[in-house]
């Protein structure tokens, strides 16, 4: 698929969010391996607010096949980051696209 996508234009800037503490940010990397504990379907459990975003993502170790269970987390912790969406993504219409055809 071809995204009409451009950093920075058409990304909302979480850098002036309200600023989360270190202690609520371990509460939610807890909260989210919980989530992963708890649902094994799952590969990645994520909480934002204000201007820090966590993500874990978990994936299988298939170096160790004698035990299908073993697994690893990734922990991404930003503070201050840029998101876009991309809307109906099989039709490639992202907040860049259309803000740059209604000239804002």
């Amino acid at each position: 698929m071809n995204f009409d996508v451009k950093f920075p234009y058409g990304f909302y800037n979480f850098h002036n969010g309200v600023d989360i503490s270190d202690d609520e940010i371990n509460n939610w990397i807890k909260k989210c391996i919980d989530q992963l504990e708890n649902d094994k379907e799952e590969s990645y459990a994520s909480i934002a607010s204000g201007n820090t975003m966590v993500i874990v993502k978990r994936y299988y170790d298939y170096n160790y096949e004698e035990d299908e269970n073993r697994y690893n987390y990734e922990i991404i912790v930003t503070k201050g980051y840029w998101e876009e969406i991309i809307y109906n993504a099989n039709k490639s219409y992202s907040k860049s696209k259309i803000i740059k055809e209604n000239g804002r």
